[in-house]
């Protein structure tokens, strides 16, 4: 069964009486769509609480012993969820083993394989078996909409004012912005949300904070930035969502940069960056000439280092945070 690519963002739900998918190939960069993929799956295939019918295995290694566990019948229901991971770590040699299981799959099992990427030649496999579900990351601009969902699915009402605040606190990490979402709902029993709440719930004493950081890497001013953000670290910002802020104002600058070295005007620029506010843009613009292309490039392939680092590496956020500031705007980030 050959299908288009599926959007990791809608429930795998189908009619009721239909037979569920039994292969699913859930791939791509951005790990929060394939883990709430996933979620929402599970919930689809097994009953509240079975985990005796769940199981996961690495790829390489484990994948022979995934598939034999694919191929034994669910205990005490109907249906079992067999997930692979780290499908990116599947060989050339592995693959007719899939390719086995594949061409004679169990009628009692949901088989998951779940990775980062996916080759052309298993893309094409698993599209031919089941469905492909890509999770590629969002555009800052196409968040607001997300958001929208998301309150929809909870059965209340977000105003796009309200997600546009949202939106520019998070940029665009999806887990951060649901997680802010959830803030906001808990926060207020209101069926239709304004943006005055958002603002204030999220608030937390931080928001000027937020604001100074972003005006000191604008400026170049390290001092200042280090300062606002032990500031937010005081306020309890979670590291990981100072690193969003980060990714919003550096990107901006970066697309401000690029319309700058166009040739383009301020009025332009606002137009284009949907920027209606002439001294905001005037500022922007006044920030972007600060830096060139070349060091912001660094500086958001940097950022994307220490968001790894803050998960994996058990060092201090501080430090971490720190340190990227000091290379950013003072310029000395490693230049490879």
């Amino acid at each position: 069964m050959k299908t288009a690519p599926k959007n990791p963002g809608k429930s795998p739900a189908r009619p009721r009486g239909e037979k569920p998918t039994l292969i699913y190939g859930v791939f791509g960069p951005d790990l929060y769509q394939r883990e709430g993929f996933l979620l929402r799956l599970k919930k689809e295939v097994l009953p509240p609480g079975d985990n005796l019918n769940f199981e996961s295995y690495p790829a390489g290694e484990g994948l022979a012993e995934g598939l034999n566990a694919a191929r034994t019948l669910p205990f005490g229901a109907a249906r079992k969820l067999v997930l692979i991971r780290n499908l990116e770590k599947l060989s050339e040699d592995e693959i007719p083993q899939l390719e086995n299981y594949l061409s004679h799959p169990s009628s009692s099992t949901v088989l998951v394989l779940e990775g980062n990427k996916a080759s052309a030649k298993l893309k094409k496999l698993l599209a031919q078996a089941g469905e492909l579900v890509e999770a590629e990351p969002i555009k800052e601009s196409q968040v607001p909409d997300w958001l929208l969902g998301r309150a929809r699915e909870a059965g209340r009402g977000l105003s796009r004012e309200a997600a546009q605040v949202i939106a520019e606190r998070v940029g665009s990490d999806l887990a951060l912005a649901s997680q802010e979402l959830e803030k906001v709902l808990l926060y207020t029993d209101a069926k239709m949300i304004q943006a005055e709440t958002v603002r204030k719930t999220l608030s937390g004493g931080s928001s000027v904070g937020e604001w100074d950081l972003a005006n000191a890497i604008g400026a170049r001013n390290l001092s200042g930035a280090i300062r606002s953000l032990n500031r937010l670290l005081a306020s309890g910002d979670p590291p990981v969502m100072i690193v969003g802020q980060l990714a919003s104002r550096i990107r901006k600058l970066f697309r401000t940069r690029l319309l700058l070295d166009k040739g383009k005007t301020e009025a332009e620029i606002g137009k284009l960056l949907k920027i209606t506010n002439p001294s905001a843009v005037k500022y922007s613009c006044r920030d972007a000439q600060g830096y060139t292309q070349a060091e912001i490039r660094r500086g958001l392939r940097d950022l994307s280092k220490l968001d790894l680092k803050l998960k994996r590496s058990g060092l201090s956020p501080r430090l971490l945070l720190e340190m990227f500031l000091v290379g950013f705007v003072s310029g000395k980030s490693a230049r490879k």
